[in-house]
């Protein structure tokens, strides 16, 4: 009976030390999850900043892309006429030099 008396006391004495292990392992498990909730919503935060950012940056760009296309599209259009004027003043040259006018 000594024995089993001993036992008995031994379990009684663990079982606060198995009680605070259980409470501190909650406790940990809880503050994991608040944490782990609190890092992401400040990552969805940074994410739904940084997506608005870049699409500032690309529309800015591709308005860019259209003014520089603009551009070229006058420069294309002014050396054509630039080229057909050239060609006219030529074959007038060429006629004058022809004639001898």
């Amino acid at each position: 009976m000594d024995s089993s008396m001993d036992n008995l006391i031994t379990a009684l004495i663990q079982i606060p030390f198995i009680a605070a292990f259980i409470w501190f392992a909650v406790r940990m498990s809880n503050d994991y999850r608040r944490d782990a909730k609190e890092r992401d919503a400040h990552w969805m935060e940074f994410l739904k900043i940084e997506r608005e950012q870049r699409k500032h940056a690309m529309e800015q760009g591709m308005n860019e892309v259209q003014m520089m296309t603009e551009g070229m599209n006058k420069l294309a259009k002014g050396v054509a006429e630039h080229d057909t004027k050239a060609v006219e003043r030529y074959e007038k040259l060429r006629e004058i030099i022809k004639n001898g006018n």
